[in-house]
């Protein structure tokens, strides 16, 4: 596309690089009203009192002296016609449609960008009316000498001709900022060897006057060594050069060599060696001396050469007055200059002036008319703070204030930030940019997180297409366009976001109100295993390449598995050269629906989808279950695409499916890069910066692999182009604290069936770790209670759990009574060393029938009291279905049964309960034992199971009435004399153990210090500060006191401040108030025969040490305390 231009302003008028570390809204008065104009085409525009009340400004509220117009934060001169009389008959003004200029901003440097005129954005500029309470605004300065013959005829003007071509766009080197040799040029390439003419237009050259000048841009769009030659009539250059760069020329040659027509060649010289060579041009720009004839047209901008000394006479003739007035601007020095038509000789007095003087001459009926006016309201955003900001568009309105209220954010819409930080351009990313760094700058603290809630397209998609301008909701940055941009830079970053930005690719509402409700879903979860499960999946095209993607997934596997996250990784390997291999098995499927926390791809990959494809989000069943899924690939993360739904699209914005974030580059990834920024993302969601948001993880892994890296071009792609589809302030899982968890059907019994014919069985315990991993030791406590009541406990040490971990315990059977139903409750953490977001999932109870010949009394109960004098004993056998066989029922008023009254019966019975009707009456108030066993000739084979009663008349209950009784029972503190028949009271030693560490510097020697009480007590400290630890035992019950206790001065009082539950001792600061404080409890709160404990922690600091408190401890018995 070839656009000629036939003006001058935009090389004169539009200021270039006047981009400095301001907001763009400096301008702004939040107390004014303000009406937005829009301008596509430059010229003069007029306005009437009529037409602006109808666009709504109330103009009987203010005085004409008072109105402005702003154009690009500056005040632009303004004519009204009636003004001194307090009317507005008419507003005048001079107004350009947009260029390049604000552009300059998106460039890695001022001197990158090809084209200035050009916008990589719109045509349409934005002007501000407004009004305060000044009377000396910026005027047009009305000229009124018509003493033509006074002073010397001007023999010509310069005319300037800009033609520009913007046919095709051009990418420039693969970097997301905007660089040399990227924007729009001409669809013709300059070819290997060939050449290209540009004929321009330029008319009424005079020969006489100054020397003409041509100006030209072009740009190099492949990678070799290139040699152009440029030339005309009037100049001549010729240069090598190499890459992909721009170049800018300019020349001055006579202007006798301009033509009505002029040719210039731009040819590609092949003498380099070179297999290719393509150069587009850009623009071309002639200025040239021109006569007064101004061929026709009904307006000419032309420009006078500065006299300083004296005013100048024009005379114009060939323009088209078509019966109207001629108005003349002098556009440098603000004067509306009076123009008369003599004979259609137009007669004008220029003013003298330093400058070459710029002025455009238009017929009244060809004055512009404008045609939209709309009322703002510029916000004053100083005011509106918060953490979390959302930027969206109000297509979305509705559902964006949802999100606002459930983020509590700042919800921004981005029309308000195009025209207060972007001039009111329209769809120009310098307006987010402008806006986060104000907000950086001014807010009281910087926002944690950007959400960009709504559709972005690609600015080369939208420039030229009026559907996908309205389409792009909120604009990014770049090409490859990076969300990352808005914001790098800014507040001493590099390549990284100064804010933890996201987006959600919204078209609609729908979308939004889906994807929050998904939110929603994923932050009120509560844990559970599956947020521990990650999928990793390898691509490749060749075996080669297929080993290294797996070996890199193997190493974030190693870091994600251990601490502090803890989880269990599923990978999934291409195996075959096929570009795409399908993966579609039932295994994925059921971990996917089941639920993950990450999916990570390592492979190859298009906007649509991966190498290794595993389906479409819509064939999972996941609703609350949503994963992140982080693409190291090719092009999925590419959500800035006009027409098709990218891949990172399709995952997040599905309903009740899918995914909550969508991690990847938008364009070409690189294998060695990719790998740097995954293993550092790993490695911060796992340890490094565990439990912080997404946003604030990507933002820090981006910091981490650019130091010492800033000139390495793949870093900084990598960074630039990791896009987070989803929101920044999400958490991976990251639970704070550990989450031992423990459930009947994770314990299982090997064999599945156990009789008593077997010596040995295994109970399998299966601990899961539902949060935080880790590597202290904890106790597991394991108490079996046999059919007849008597337990057995047993605690077994573990050391730390990451995910899942299975105890696997070799118990007996117990032939005496191990047989029938035995219950195992088994306590997780039995000691509570592990301080746990949950302490009501440690314990769970289950039962296992151990099979067996054996017969067991059922009836009467143990120690039952039966109310009548006849009774049928029952028992049970141990297997219900066995064969008939012999059993044997005894019964004697002695437990040892050796006394005349013993009686018993064999009975022949099938498996099941056996009866057997005792023969005599009970005595009343005597207490009967009783047994029963499988009956063998050898007495000694006997296997007896022992029960007892009493019969006491019209009375049931429970009674241990004799001393033989108690044989079975536990004692605590006492023991039988079985030869007297009575009870002692013991003495039983428990083991106290202190371990203490000098000077511990790490985490694990911190909680190596412990001390213990038959293995269980208290270990670390409060806090890593240096303290004096004090454990009191009581010494009735031996157990130490708590931290809650009392205050006594010490600092873990109730509890410390990192732990949940209460300490089993005392930790005193070495400060000296501290230390006076433990004096007095030591004295005073200690009750005599209670044992004391005392140890360092870390540093005694023994320098402080008061007599006051070397006397306590003497008065307690340690005589030595002060060697």
């Amino acid at each position: 596309m070839n656009r000629k231009v036939l003006i001058f302003f935009l090389l004169f008028f539009t200021s270039l690089n006047v981009f400095t570390q301001n907001y763009s809204n400096e301008w702004i008065s939040y107390s004014q009203n303000y009406y937005k104009i829009p301008i596509s085409k430059t010229g003069i525009y007029r306005i009437t009192e009529t037409e602006l009340e109808n666009f709504g400004v109330p103009t009987g509220s203010f005085n004409p002296q008072n109105l402005q117009i702003f154009h690009n934060g500056k005040e632009i001169p303004l004519f009204i016609d009636g003004e001194a009389l307090g009317l507005i008959n008419f507003i005048e003004f001079f107004a350009e449609k947009n260029s390049g200029w604000l552009d300059t901003t998106l460039f890695n440097s001022t001197q990158s960008q090809t084209n200035p005129y050009y916008s990589l954005i719109n045509d349409t500029a934005a002007y501000f009316l407004t009004w305060n309470n000044s009377f000396n605004n910026l005027r047009y300065e009305n000229e009124n000498d018509t003493n033509f013959d006074d002073y010397e005829l001007s023999q010509y003007c310069k005319k300037t001709i800009l033609t520009q071509y913007t046919s095709k766009y051009y990418y420039g080197e693969t970097d997301c900022e905007y660089t040399k040799a990227e924007g729009w040029f001409d669809n013709t390439a300059i070819s290997l060897g060939n050449t290209i003419k540009k004929s321009i237009e330029t008319p009424n050259a005079i020969s006489s006057g100054t020397n003409a000048t041509i100006k030209f841009a072009l740009a190099s769009f492949s990678s070799y060594q290139h040699h152009i030659k440029v030339d005309n009539e009037g100049f001549s250059f010729d240069t090598t050069f190499s890459g992909l760069t721009h170049i800018i020329k300019s020349f001055s040659f006579s202007s006798s060599l301009i033509e009505n027509t002029t040719t210039i060649n731009f040819q590609s010289i092949n003498d380099l060696d070179q297999r290719t060579d393509y150069s587009a041009v850009s623009y071309v720009e002639i200025i040239y001396p021109h006569t007064y004839d101004f061929e026709g047209q009904n307006e000419f901008y032309f420009t006078l050469p500065h006299n300083p000394n004296a005013k100048t006479l024009i005379e114009i003739t060939n323009f088209d007055i078509d019966d109207s007035n001629i108005i003349l601007y002098d556009i440098t020095n603000n004067k509306r200059i009076a123009a008369v038509n003599d004979n259609d000789t137009i007669k004008a007095v220029i003013n003298k002036s330093n400058l070459d003087i710029n002025c455009v001459i238009i017929n009244e009926k060809s004055i512009n008319q404008l045609s939209k006016m709309s009322k703002l309201t510029f916000v004053d955003y100083s005011k509106n703070q918060s953490d979390y900001v959302i930027i969206s568009h109000p297509k979305l309105s509705d559902k964006a204030v949802d999100y606002k209220n459930y983020r509590n954010a700042e919800l921004v819409f981005i029309d308000d930030l195009y025209n207060q930080f972007s001039y009111g351009i329209n769809k120009h990313p310098i307006a987010i940019k402008n806006f986060a760094n104000y907000i950086i700058n001014t807010w009281d603290s910087i926002p944690k997180n950007l959400l960009l809630l709504g559709k972005s397209i690609s600015a080369q998609y939208y420039r030229k297409d009026s559907l996908n301008y309205v389409n792009t909701l909120v604009p990014s940055f770049g090409e490859p366009t990076s969300d990352v941009l808005l914001t790098a830079g800014l507040n001493g970053t590099y390549y990284e976001p100064a804010i933890p930005t996201g987006r959600i690719s919204a078209k609609s509402s729908d979308d939004v109100d889906l994807y929050l409700n998904k939110v929603f879903e994923y932050e009120n979860n509560e844990p559970e295993i599956w947020m521990k499960n990650i999928l990793h999946f390898g691509g490749g095209k060749t075996s080669s390449e297929q080993n290294l993607f797996a070996s890199y997934l193997d190493n974030y596997k190693k870091i994600i598995e251990d601490t502090l996250f803890g989880g269990r990784v599923s990978t999934f390997l291409k195996n075959s050269s096929d570009p795409i291999q399908i993966t579609q098995t039932d295994s994925i499927k059921s971990l996917i629906n089941n639920g993950c926390s990450l999916l990570t791809f390592f492979g190859h990959a298009a906007a649509s989808g991966f190498d290794q494809n595993i389906d479409e989000p819509s064939a999972y069943d996941n609703k609350g279950k949503y994963p992140f899924l982080f693409a190291n690939s090719c092009y999925s993360g590419n959500i800035h695409l006009p027409n098709s739904e990218s891949t990172s699209e399709k995952w997040v914005l599905i309903k009740d499916k899918g995914v909550i974030g969508f991690i990847a580059v938008v364009f070409e990834g690189y294998t060695t890069y990719l790998n740097q920024y995954s293993q550092q993302f790993y490695k911060n969601i796992s340890y490094q910066n565990y439990g912080k948001n997404i946003g604030k993880c990507m933002q820090i892994t981006a910091q981490n692999i650019e130091q010492g890296n800033l000139n390495n071009a793949g870093i900084k792609s990598t960074c630039l182009e990791m896009t987070l589809h989803g929101d920044p302030a999400l958490k991976f899982y990251a639970p704070p604290l550990p989450d031992l968890s423990v459930s009947q059907s994770s314990i299982n019994f090997s064999p599945s069936t156990v009789s008593s014919q077997l010596d040995t069985f295994n109970i399998n315990i299966e601990i899961s770790n539902i949060g935080k991993a880790f590597v202290d030791t904890f106790i597991v406590s394991l108490t079996r209670t046999f059919s007849n009541g008597i337990t057995e406990t047993n605690n077994y040490t573990l050391f730390g759990s990451l995910y899942k971990d299975t105890l696997k315990i070799k118990l007996p059977i117990d032939k005496i009574k191990g047989a029938g139903n035995n219950k195992f409750d088994i306590y997780v953490d039995a000691m509570n060393q592990i301080e746990e977001l949950n302490e009501n999932n440690n314990q769970t109870s289950v039962n296992l029938f151990i099979k067996s010949n054996e017969i067991i009394p059922i009836y009467p109960f143990q120690y039952s009291i039966v109310p009548t004098d006849s009774i049928i004993l029952k028992a049970s056998s141990g297997y219900p279905f066995s064969s008939e066989q012999d059993f044997i029922f005894e019964i004697d008023t002695t437990n040892n049964f050796n006394s005349s009254f013993k009686s018993n019966k064999i009975i022949k019975h099938k498996g099941g309960v056996v009866e057997w009707e005792l023969p005599f009456s009970l005595t009343p108030n005597t207490v009967y034992f009783w047994r029963v066993s499988k009956y063998y000739e050898n007495p000694d084979s006997m296997s007896w199971k022992t029960s007892s009663f009493i019969y006491i008349d019209g009375k049931t209950g429970w009674s241990q009435s004799k001393f033989s009784q108690f044989q079975n029972d536990d004692f605590n503190l006492i023991k039988k004399n079985n030869s007297e028949e009575k009870f002692e009271f013991i003495t039983t030693p428990k083991n106290l153990h202190c371990h203490n560490i000098g000077s511990p510097n790490t985490d694990t020697q911190f909680r190596d210090i412990e001390y213990t009480i038959d293995g269980a007590g208290d270990y670390s400290s409060c806090g890593a500060a240096e303290a004096i630890i004090v454990v009191v035992i009581d010494s009735l019950t031996l157990k130490p006191w708590e931290s809650d206790k009392a205050m006594y001065g010490h600092r873990d009082y109730p509890k410390c401040f990192s732990r949940s539950r209460t300490d089993k001792y005392f930790v005193f600061s070495t400060d000296s108030v501290s230390l006076s404080k433990l004096a007095i409890m030591l004295e005073d709160s200690i009750p005599n025969g209670d044992y004391v404990l005392v140890y360092t922690f870390r540093n005694g600091n023994f320098y402080n040490w008061e007599n006051d408190l070397y006397s306590a401890f003497i008065n307690l018995g340690a005589a030595y305390v002060r060697n």
